[in-house]
């Protein structure tokens, strides 16, 4: 049955004739549309009127339920509307392109005029373009210091040479003007359209920088609307993906980019690192952009030497914060995380005194009030959390006291302009509120300050700044009220609100600032105009950054004292290093005399860095009782210690040697103070395992007394089918490492080598496996085994971005002939990683010690443990005798003789005490048949003195393979 639908007009007659003109074409276009369902899907022509002819004999239902609707845009297009609206002011379509000021902002396009409005009269227009050079103006002078990404002259030249609304710069100048607007609540005239800046971040004309750089300024506005709020943090999170798009945490990026782009996305980074922590603590939230050894440091040139170095400054506080681990503090503060309490409390009391300690530090480098006045409260500030925080946990630290810091907070911002005060925004409003909750909770916990001071007088001045700064912030003042009307109450306030707060002999007047000005620390003959890289460097004796001693919190230096380290000549010769320390006489650095039988445990780092890091980087041991002489260093930049000399068991226990040959050995060397013994599952099928396990159990020595390590990957000796008993994959480290355990009859290994890179194993998941096995106390330290430098750096950064623990150490081939990798290949990885070496070889399979100079035959002597090793290694350094490389290098040992014999010792032993005075070097690994032999090598420990930069360059000469370093290689 037919639907009932509107009465359709009457069939229009078919067209005439043979051709087919416009008027049919149009007619076959109506009766398309009004057709009958059934005709449309059949494709006929239909009668229009119901039952349609076509439906009738075909006896089909004939309906017309859909109509067909207009096609074409559904309202005007904006060149329309903006055509429409040009039309009405009286302009000519053509002045477009004439006059970029004509264009008005989206909501004059959106609203048209009122009824009111006379219609012959044109729309009144805002000339956008000088307000918003204006407000660049202003972002320059007053908010560049603390958001240095946008180079307000260069934006502004780019907007008269290309003013049109779709340039790039553009929409990049209207989200700062945005944010500056907003953060110092300034009445202009115009504004950029909200809408119309969000907008133009997903824009495809831009690029990820300015994107990036729009959605920062986007959460700077956002944050001043609506603290915390949702749009806010998405703009923050979406700045920062933006910058992980760009891998701009990554220092190998840079190197594509010119100079000024490194500048500013350096810049941009760090602001970034900044911001993110900063709303972190004020809003309790975490941390997603993490750095790692590949985060890229403040380095070389920049143009802005008058801004740069206190942003720096600041950094620096962030990043010991950062490197603290407070925010994990923090978040655990309400779990039952074990010893939590004595750990943050070692923390706190640190963090807490390298806040005091940088108030010295205020003076250093053109500053001007707006980074002073950061500095002032943002130190302020992270005391006040630090001692909430330590409340929480239940700790009392004498130095932290809220009642103080809020007066010195008071004290330092009295001699601040309002204007520089006001450029932090919502961030200076909720820094005093916290401030101010501190002092009050300082009162409700008894605070012995709270009772000799007048807390009452310092909350109401610290409420003064609320009302006062940007016009109020009403919600936090409200809230603030309110404890005071609560403490007020309960008896906890005494004073009289009309009492003159005076302490100290400063008086706090807030309405008559005094004009305060920077103090220029430096001479008249300083040009402002060098580069930060090189004023750094001059002014670097005006710097005092005390250490953090966080043991293993601390896992990178800051940005600053990275920059501070680059700024001393790396080729300082010993004879000079005196008057390098000389040169930062402010630092921390303590110089003490040991007593005779105290073993002092050797630092690996740089003069520069065991000067600025020396509280992390040197450490003593205690009295050595047996006093054997051994010296010890720490593995790496861990806190494990090793005896510089090690014992190795391949080729050597349960082959070559007898087990009670090999019994004396191990005896020897732990007589000889060596704590480090070595092996692997592959040395003899696995029975230098069993040797060593059964010489431990025999001796009965102390575990914590004892440094074991095995190295994972050969296997072929826990199984019968080889295929799953070898490599690095989860299953193979996991039940490799279970069967070393058991021949060695431990419980654990203190290091865990991967024992050669498995290219068929993704890297996380060897990464992740040696972590679990970590996890399960079967180690307490992973490491690397002759890897490449590109290998262990991707190890390191998946460990890092994982938050995993990461190799601490490698194990490669080092002796005077063998010295590429070592010196030149890892050469990045020292600093960046805090990588260790236990070197092995160090006589290269008895080469260096002299004994076949003389050999005829090319072969090695067969009581040899080399010439009776059925090692493949030891093969194929067997195959190399007689060649012409061998020769070579015997030519080169027999020149070395004159060396060993001058300074009075074996060769040997030069060969042993030329690998440790490489300072990255922690422990070498030598093998030993009989005991007198581990005597003798012991014995190169006392002429490390003797080898001094002429005789390593004498050294150089003979063996003509020193590694010249690539100075791009050096940061």
């Amino acid at each position: 049955m037919a639907q009932d639908h509107p009465k359709s007009p009457p069939p229009l007659a078919p067209p005439t004739g043979g051709s087919v003109t416009a008027s049919s074409s149009s007619s076959r276009s109506k009766l398309a549309r009004r057709a009958c369902d059934s005709c449309k899907v059949r494709k006929i022509r239909c009668s229009e009127i119901p039952p349609c002819n076509g439906c009738v004999a075909s006896g089909i239902e004939c309906t017309f339920i859909r109509l067909q609707a207009t096609r074409g845009p559904r309202g005007l297009r904006a060149r329309t509307i903006d055509k429409i609206q040009r039309k009405r002011r009286g302009e000519s379509l053509d002045s477009r392109s004439r006059d970029p000021s004509s264009l008005s902002n989206a909501s004059d396009l959106s609203n048209p005029p009122t009824g009111g409005q006379d219609k012959g009269q044109p729309t009144p227009l805002i000339d956008e373009l000088p307000h918003l050079m204006a407000i660049l103006d202003t972002y320059a002078e007053r908010l560049f210091p603390i958001w240095p990404v946008v180079d307000a002259a260069d934006l502004k030249r780019q907007l008269l040479e290309t003013p049109s609304q779709v340039n790039p710069a553009r929409h990049l100048a209207n989200a700062v003007a945005l944010a500056a607007v907003a953060q110092l609540r300034l009445e202009t005239p115009w504004q950029p359209s909200v809408d119309q800046a969000e907008a133009s971040g997903l824009s495809e004309r831009l690029d990820l920088l300015d994107a990036l750089r729009i959605s920062f300024f986007l959460h700077i506005y956002h944050e001043n609307a609506a603290p915390g709020g949702t749009k806010s943090l998405v703009y923050l999170r979406e700045a920062i993906t933006q910058a992980q798009i760009l891998r701009l945490d990554r220092e190998s990026t840079y190197a594509a980019l010119s100079e000024t782009d490194q500048q500013v996305s350096r810049r941009v980074l760090w602001l970034l690192f900044v911001t993110e922590r900063g709303v972190a603590l004020l809003h309790k939230l975490p941390i997603v952009l993490k750095p790692n050894i590949l985060f890229p440091w403040f380095g070389g040139a920049d143009d802005q030497a008058q801004v740069l170095p206190a942003f720096l400054k600041l950094v620096h506080l962030f990043w010991v914060f950062d490197q603290s681990g407070i925010f994990e503090i923090l978040r655990n503060a309400d779990s039952d995380v074990p010893n939590m309490a004595s750990v943050a409390k070692n923390c706190l009391e640190l963090l807490q005194q390298r806040l005091l300690d940088s108030v010295g530090d205020d003076d250093w480098g053109p500053i001007n009030d707006v980074q002073r006045a950061d500095m002032f409260v943002t130190r302020q500030w992270m005391r006040a959390v630090l001692w909430r925080a330590a409340l929480r946990f239940g700790i009392v630290i004498p130095s932290m006291n809220p009642v103080t810091i809020a007066k010195d907070f008071l004290s330092l911002v009295s001699q601040l302009p309002t204007t520089a005060l006001e450029s932090h925004g919502p961030t200076l409003e909720f820094k005093t509120f916290e401030i101010a909750t501190a002092v009050i909770d300082a009162m409700a916990s008894n605070h012995p300050a709270a009772s000799t001071e007048q807390p009452g007088i310092i909350l109401r001045r610290l409420r003064d700044i609320l009302s006062s700064t940007r016009g109020g912030n009403k919600t936090l003042l409200s809230l603030l009220t309110m404890k005071i009307e609560a403490a007020s109450e309960s008896g906890l306030l005494t004073e009289t609100a009309n009492e003159e707060m005076v302490s100290d002999g400063i008086i706090f007047n807030l309405e008559q600032q005094p004009s305060w000005q920077a103090v220029d620390v430096l001479t008249a003959s300083t040009d402002m105009t060098m580069p930060t890289y090189q004023f750094m460097e001059e002014q670097a004796s005006q710097i005092s950054w005390a250490p953090l001693d966080l043991g293993y919190l601390i896992r990178s230096p800051s940005p600053l004292t990275r920059m501070l380290l680059e700024s001393i000549p790396r080729d300082a010769t010993e004879k000079d290093q005196a008057v390098a320390y000389d040169t930062i006489p402010k630092l921390s650095c303590v110089i003490c005399e040991y007593p005779p039988n105290w073993q002092v445990l050797e630092t690996h780092t740089t003069p520069a860095t065991h000067l600025l890091l020396s509280s992390t980087s040197c450490t003593m041991a205690w009295p050595e009782p047996r006093n054997t002489g051994m010296l010890y260093r720490r593995l790496g930049r861990s806190g494990l210690h090793v005896s510089a000399i090690s014992l190795g068991s391949w080729m050597t226990y349960g082959g070559y040697a007898q087990d009670e040959e090999s019994f004396a050995c191990m005896k020897k060397a732990y007589d000889l103070g060596i704590n480090f013994f070595d092996t692997a599952e592959n040395y003899t099928a696995g029975q230098a395992e069993v040797v060593m396990g059964k010489a431990l159990k025999h001796f009965g020595w102390k575990r914590s007394d004892l440094v074991i390590s095995t190295k994972i990957n050969w296997g072929a000796v826990n199984g019968d089918i080889l295929i799953n008993n070898h490599g690095l994959s989860r299953k193979h480290i996991i039940e490799g490492l279970e069967a070393s355990l058991e021949r060695l009859q431990l419980k654990y290994v203190d290091v865990v080598y991967a024992h050669r890179p498995d290219r068929l194993t993704p890297m996380e998941e060897t990464v992740r496996a040696f972590n679990y096995v970590i996890d399960q106390g079967m180690a307490l330290y992973w490491g690397t085994s002759e890897w490449s430098a590109d290998e262990i750096a991707e190890a390191v950064g998946i460990a890092r971005d994982l938050r995993m623990i990461a190799p601490i150490v490698e194990q490669p081939q080092y002796n005077m002939l063998v010295r590429e990798k070592v010196e030149g290949q890892f050469q990045r990885l020292y600093e960046r990683t805090g990588l260790g070496l236990t070197t092995f070889s160090p006589i290269k399979m008895g080469l260096l010690s002299g004994k076949y100079n003389d050999v005829i035959d090319g072969q090695p002597p067969k009581d040899s443990r080399f010439g009776a090793s059925k090692d493949g290694f030891a093969d194929f350094m067997r195959g190399r005798m007689g060649t012409d490389s061998w020769k070579e290098e015997i030519e080169q040992v027999r020149q070395l003789k004159p060396v060993a014999d001058r300074l009075g010792v074996s060769q040997s032993q030069l060969a042993v005490a030329w690998c440790l005075k490489n300072p990255h070097v922690s422990s070498v690994i030598t093998g030993a048949s009989r005991p007198e032999q581990l005597e003798e090598t012991v014995g190169a420990l006392k002429i490390l003195d003797k080898l001094t930069p002429e005789v390593m360059d004498e050294i150089d000469a003979i063996t003509k393979n020193k590694v010249e370093l690539d100075p791009a290689r050096q940061s």
